[in-house]
């Protein structure tokens, strides 16, 4: 189904003789013996053409662009069908540019034929899934200007970025990113990782108010968000949160 990897092949141009016009130029010269010698000269280098009079065959032709394959488009189409399914939205521009991030500039090698198969590929999905959230969340809060950002959007598995930690199955368990610089909104996407059970986000500069999918996380147990910019009130629906042990919210 999908086509994976670099063009590996040099491009080359191979120049063939052209019997036909080889024997047509013997004709033409048997048959103008008396033209002037100048003329000879200016034509030699040039094939000539039984059916188009006046056409100059250029030697070295600029190749078209090539124009994109169908395959090019498969990768979108699965990616967008896996987030409509475990996303709470799809709308803000941070969820797109990481998207784009995905399909375009991460050097990460994913599985995508276990993501277009029927069933999915359920490791193919987590580490979908787990590096397109943790690439929002270093998008929507300014990743570029964290004080420690090592590792985030490279090539490594996301357990290898710094601030976040993993199980030994290799699915996100816990977001360690206190004191760090990280500016926006709270990451609305975070209840996609159900295995969190520690969330340390505060001395930063989140702002505006707590996103409902939040209260979806009922695996967490720490939630660290005091000393920050958030506001609003907090929902009822905090007590979805049945497992959640500790909590700081002070000085926002």
């Amino acid at each position: 189904l999908l086509v994976a990897g670099g063009v590996g092949a040099a491009l080359g141009i191979i120049f063939s003789k052209d019997t036909t016009a080889d024997a047509a130029k013997s004709s033409g010269a048997d048959a103008g013996a008396d033209a002037d010698a100048g003329d000879d000269a200016s034509t030699t280098d040039i094939p000539a053409s039984d059916n188009t009079e006046g056409t100059t065959i250029d030697p070295f032709p600029i190749a078209e662009e090539t124009p994109i394959t169908p395959e090019e488009y498969v990768k979108e189409d699965v990616a967008l069908e896996i987030l409509k399914k475990v996303l709470p939205t799809y709308t803000d521009s941070a969820q797109s540019d990481a998207l784009d991030f995905i399909l375009n500039d991460d050097e990460f090698v994913y599985d995508w034929d276990g993501l277009a198969s029927t069933p999915i590929d359920t490791d193919a999905q987590l580490h979908f899934i787990q590096r397109y959230t943790a690439a929002t969340i270093y998008i929507s809060t300014d990743g570029e200007d964290w004080d420690n950002d090592e590792g985030w959007m490279g090539r490594m598995n996301v357990c290898t970025w710094y601030g976040v930690g993993c199980d030994e199955t290799g699915r996100v368990t816990s977001l360690s990113l206190s004191d760090n610089n990280l500016n926006g909104p709270f990451p609305a996407d975070l209840n996609v990782l159900g295995n969190v059970h520690t969330i340390e986000l505060h001395k930063n500069r989140l702002s505006g108010e707590l996103p409902s999918s939040l209260y979806e996380m009922n695996q967490l147990k720490v939630l660290y968000l005091d000393d920050n910019e958030l506001e609003g009130e907090i929902s009822d629906e905090i007590g979805q949160m049945i497992m959640l042990e500790k909590l700081t919210l002070n000085d926002n």
